[in-house]
């Protein structure tokens, strides 16, 4: 393979593997984000775990808080507890699978570059 070839070629795994940290980058922020969603969320389960049927509690929609049961307001949030957990797996599955894809890039980079060096 010519020098010309082995440059273009470690462009493009350049290109690649640049892609690859992107996305890296922002499934680690989205990940981040529903940490404190799912810390949200635990902090008004427990909150709402203190309550009685009987309590009076509301729930902001927009300007207004509009009076809400007990037992929908807890249903609301384990559903969201479960739904936050659910992509919070989904996304480490996928930082995982992005880390693996980056080192083997980064391994044909390296190899690449070696090659070139060699020429």
């Amino acid at each position: 393979m010519s020098s010309s070839q082995l440059q273009e070629q470690l462009e493009k795994k350049l290109i690649n593997f640049r892609q690859l940290q992107t996305d890296y980058q922002k499934c680690l922020s989205t990940r981040t984000q529903l940490e404190a969603q799912l810390t949200e969320n635990q902090l008004v389960q427990e909150e709402l775990s203190f309550l009685q049927d009987d309590d009076v509690i509301y729930k902001l929609i927009g300007p207004a808080l509009v009076q809400q049961e007990l037992k929908e307001a807890q249903e609301t949030v384990n559903n969201r507890l479960k739904f936050i957990t659910r992509e919070a797996e989904r996304y480490e599955k996928r930082i995982t699978e992005l880390q693996k894809k980056q080192e083997e890039e980064r391994n044909m980079i390296n190899a690449l570059q070696e090659k070139l060096q060699v020429n």
